[in-house]
C-alpha cells in the first residue's frame, strides 16, 4: 500500500508500478492536487514526476512550496527539512515496520495521577494524598482544574524530607 498526502486529504491504495504524474491524474479531484504541486516521495523531492516509479510502501506527499509576503524568501528547503521530521516523527511513532504499535500503553506517560501517586506512596487512601496537598506539604502539577498529577521525582523528594513544605 502506498500513502498520498495533500494538506487535509490522505488517500491509501496500492500503487506500486505507476509514475508519480500518473498517480496525479487518478487522483487530481480526490486529492485536490495539480501538476505544479511538488511530490516528496519518503521525504525526497521527485525531480521528474513522469520517470519516478512508486514500489510498495512509499509514502507521497505534496507540498505547497510559498513564502511570507514581502520576505523575498523561498521556503523549499525548509519544508523539505520539515516534511523529513514528519516523517521521522511518524516512523518512530508507528515503529519500524509501518504498522501502528499494538499496544498503545507501551508508551508510559512521566507524570502520575493522584490514584498513581497514592499507590506509590502507599497511603492508605485517596483523601490523604488530598491532604497532603491541601496542608501544602506536597505541590502537585495541575493538568485541570480537579485534575493533580506528580512526577517520581517530585514524590521521592517528599518521601525524602516530609515536613518540609
Amino acid at each position: 500500500m502506498n500513502k498520498l498526502t495533500f494538506g487535509p486529504n490522505t488517500i491509501e491504495y496500492d500503487l506500486a508500478g505507476f509514475t508519480i504524474a500518473q498517480v496525479e491524474l487518478a487522483y487530481f479531484d480526490v486529492l485536490n492536487v495539480g501538476s505544479w504541486i511538488p511530490a516528496f516521495v519518503d521525504g525526497k523531492r521527485v525531480a521528474s514526476k513522469s520517470k519516478f516509479v512508486l514500489r510498495h510502501g512509499q509514502r507521497v506527499v505534496y507540498v505547497k512550496v510559498c513564502g511570507f509576503k514581502g520576505s523575498g524568501r523561498n521556503l523549499e528547503d525548509e519544508v523539505m527539512q520539515l516534511g523529513e521530521r514528519v516523517l521521522k516523527l511518524e516512523e518512530a511513532i508507528l515503529g519500524g515496520n509501518g504498522r501502528q504499535l499494538d499496544d498503545a500503553a507501551s508508551v508510559k506517560s512521566p507524570y502520575l495521577t493522584a490514584e498513581e501517586a497514592v499507590e506509590y506512596l502507599r497511603l492508605p487512601s485517596l483523601q490523604s494524598l488530598y491532604g497532603l496537598v491541601e496542608r501544602r506539604r506536597l505541590k502537585p502539577l495541575r493538568a485541570s482544574k480537579r485534575r493533580y498529577l506528580f512526577t517520581v521525582e517530585m514524590l521521592d523528594a517528599f518521601v525524602r524530607n516530609p515536613s518540609k513544605k
